[in-house]
C-alpha cells in the first residue's frame, strides 16, 4: 500500500517539474553534508533548485511526461537539479562545483520545453558551453565580420573602376604632353 506521504512527495515533485525548464539527475555520493549544502546554495543563486530525491518517486513523478529512460539511471543515490529560470545556468554551476570534487556523474537530463532527453556526454557538452553573454558577443562579432565583408565586396568594383579611370586619365595626360 502506498503511503499518503509518498503520494504527497510525488505530487510536490510534479509541481516543481511543471515550473522547471530543465531537470537533471546526478550522483552525489561522496559529498559530505556541508558540500551538498554549499552546492544547493550555489545552484539557488543561479535560479535553480537542488534536492535529494528517491529514484522510485522521481520515476513516478516524471512518468507523465511520456519520456523513455534507461532503468539503470534509477539506481543508487540521486540528487535532482532543476533549472527554473533557464535551462543551463544551474547545470553549469553544479557541473563546475562537482568537477572540483572530481565528480561529474550526471545520469540523465531533460530539457522540459521540448522534452529532449540528454545522456551524460550531452550534459557535459551543454555544461561546458560559453555563457549566454559570451555567445551573444561571439554572434555579434560574426555578424560584424559578415557586414564588413559585404561592404568590402560592394566597394571593390567601385574602387577598381576608380583605378581604371585614374589610369586612363594618366595615360591621356601622357599622350597630350608628348
Amino acid at each position: 500500500m502506498v503511503s499518503q506521504t509518498k503520494i504527497y512527495e510525488v505530487e510536490n515533485l510534479k509541481a516543481k517539474l511543471k515550473d522547471a525548464k530543465s531537470v537533471f539527475l546526478t550522483d552525489y555520493q561522496g559529498l559530505d553534508a556541508n558540500s551538498l549544502n554549499s552546492l544547493r546554495q550555489e545552484v539557488k543563486k543561479t535560479g535553480g533548485d537542488l534536492f535529494v530525491v528517491k529514484n522510485s518517486l522521481f520515476k513516478r513523478a516524471i512518468s507523465g511526461l511520456g519520456l523513455n529512460f534507461d532503468e539503470q539511471i534509477f539506481t543508487g543515490p540521486a540528487a535532482c537539479l532543476l533549472g527554473v529560470e533557464d535551462e543551463i545556468s544551474s547545470l553549469k554551476k553544479a557541473y563546475q562545483f562537482l568537477e572540483g570534487f572530481g565528480k561529474n556523474s550526471f545520469k540523465v537530463g531533460v530539457l522540459l520545453d521540448n522534452k529532449q532527453v540528454l545522456n551524460g556526454d550531452e550534459i557535459a557538452r551543454l555544461a561546458n558551453l560559453p555563457s549566454l553573454t559570451a555567445l551573444r558577443a561571439m554572434l555579434a562579432g560574426e555578424l560584424t565580420n559578415i557586414f564588413k565583408q559585404l561592404l568590402f565586396n560592394l566597394n571593390s568594383p567601385l574602387q577598381r573602376m576608380m583605378l581604371i579611370l585614374r589610369e586612363l586619365k594618366n595615360s591621356h595626360n601622357e599622350e597630350v604632353n608628348d
